[in-house]
């Protein structure tokens, strides 16, 4: 059986993989019609708290900002990993596709915890690189 960390890798990469065409295609019509990286980044943001992570099953808050910060306080997938003792699981696999996420977005995803690492919330911050321009 592979260690741990070699499955938590695989579960990452196969979930990236499944993930990256939704997000290039959800991307697509902020990147063709907002200019400014800022706006851009707050309609991005919004979107995808209107789906998929919206209520009921995930909770956020807007956090004080920019209007793109959110501290999300319920997700149903890190409730159901920690339920099953896979805290780590879901931080690798999870937790770790949002900072992929936000480079599409042209961002750096500025974070100080999440609930799989036993935080209050799973704070998402960004900044925006000096050029604002999004990768291809």
């Amino acid at each position: 059986m592979s260690p741990p960390r070699n499955s938590h890798t695989l579960t990452a990469d196969v979930a990236w993989a499944a993930y990256r065409p939704f997000v290039a295609a959800s991307t697509l019509p902020a990147r063709l019609l907002v200019r400014n990286p800022q706006a851009r980044l707050r309609a991005l943001a919004r979107s995808q708290q209107r789906f998929p992570f919206n209520p009921p099953g995930w909770r956020f808050t807007p956090a004080v900002g920019d209007g793109s910060a959110v501290d999300i306080t319920h997700c149903p997938i890190a409730a159901y990993l920690l339920s099953h003792g896979a805290a780590a699981l879901c931080a690798a696999a999870w937790c770790g596709q949002d900072g992929p996420v936000a480079e599409r977005w042209g961002a750096q995803l500025r974070r100080t915890g999440t609930l799989a690492t036993g935080a209050a919330a799973c704070d998402f911050g960004y900044d925006i690189g000096p050029s604002g321009r999004q990768p291809g």
